[in-house]
């Protein structure tokens, strides 16, 4: 019974982690006005919504039976986003329309209550594992819906999932690019920790994979703020690397791409400051836009500058441990 009662909660998990970019939803009481200028527009009820009361209902009846302590361990840790919770509730007293701020307000309602299963339940390393699995697996297939939007140009609707598709930017089934972007962004963290962890050699692929293929589609987003987010992230994440002494060859190859995406996001983002040149910056006249876009290629171009800096003093660590290897081959 027990093996049965774990095995629906890792598969109602998986859904869950699953949904986050397919967004497998409907909107009650949806308001197609509110909709075209970018507010949530009904009532959002999805496969994580059904999910998340099936492993409440679970977790709530285990927690009577056994008389769980440990809340006393985690709950502190669920403070910050219950805070939220209750500023976002009551800000509810001075919005201008109750009804589509109460729908924002479900919505991270079910964030916080996700948060908070994660807190009470997940304690063992094989938990942690598998929810990283599961994210990679979602970012996999995303990019990959990613780069089939991009080949085809166009917006897609399957069964219920819209694949979408900007003028020259695509974001996939997950929204608007910018939170294509944010998606891809934040699940980078964790194939990129997975790469570098000692684990088996198929964990290993599918950290690898899942990061190059996400790489490439975040390019695709055309987020600047992704781009951004992305390069700030590797950067920081190779100087920790460096630091604790990981890897040589793992931290050069982690350096290389960080050097080769930020080239890419210095060209690219001059290409854009370029085209922009003639728009004026609103609400200010007189100024251009290419002001405004010119802060991606300088930013990353900073960064590409310590990149390479770091990537030069691990080079001869690198090459060492390449010619000992050798020797010990012979």
């Amino acid at each position: 019974m027990a093996m049965i009662v774990r095995d629906v909660r890792r598969l109602l998990l998986a859904i869950i982690i699953l949904d986050i970019p397919l967004q497998l939803d409907i909107n009650l009481y949806y308001r197609l006005d509110a909709s075209e200028l970018g507010s949530l527009g009904g009532l959002n009820v999805s496969l994580t919504t059904i999910s998340l009361v099936v492993l409440y209902a679970q977790w709530i009846s285990e927690s009577l039976v056994k008389k769980d302590s440990s809340v006393t361990k985690w709950l502190p840790l669920s403070l910050p986003g219950a805070l939220y919770v209750l500023f976002a509730g009551l800000s509810l007293l001075v919005a201008r329309d109750k009804t589509l701020a109460s729908f924002e307000l479900a919505l991270i309602i079910q964030l916080f209550l996700i948060h908070l299963y994660i807190l009470g339940t997940v304690r063992t390393r094989a938990d942690v594992l598998y929810i990283i699995v599961f994210i990679l697996i979602a970012l996999f297939f995303e990019s990959l819906i990613i780069f089939a939007l991009r080949f085809m140009g166009t917006t897609v609707k399957i069964a219920g999932i819209t694949g979408r598709v900007f003028d020259t930017r695509v974001s996939g089934t997950v929204g608007s690019p910018n939170n294509a972007g944010a998606f891809i962004v934040l699940s980078l963290g964790p194939a990129l920790g997975l790469l570098l962890a000692r684990v088996n050699k198929a964990y290993g692929w599918l950290a690898a994979v899942a990061f190059a293929s996400g790489a490439i589609a975040l390019i695709f987003t055309l987020s600047r703020g992704g781009w951004l987010a992305f390069a700030v992230f590797l950067s920081f994440f190779s100087l920790l690397a460096l630091q604790r002494g990981w890897l040589s060859g793992r931290v050069v190859a982690v350096l290389a791409i960080v050097a080769a995406f930020l080239a890419y996001a210095v060209a690219v983002g001059l290409h854009l400051a370029w085209i922009s040149r003639a728009r004026s910056f609103q609400g200010i006249p007189g100024v251009s836009y290419s002001w405004v876009t010119l802060s991606m290629p300088a930013g990353a171009a900073l960064l590409l500058w310590t990149t390479a800096t770091k990537l030069r003093a691990e080079w001869p660590g690198l090459r060492r441990a390449l010619r000992g290897g050798h020797g010990a081959q012979r």
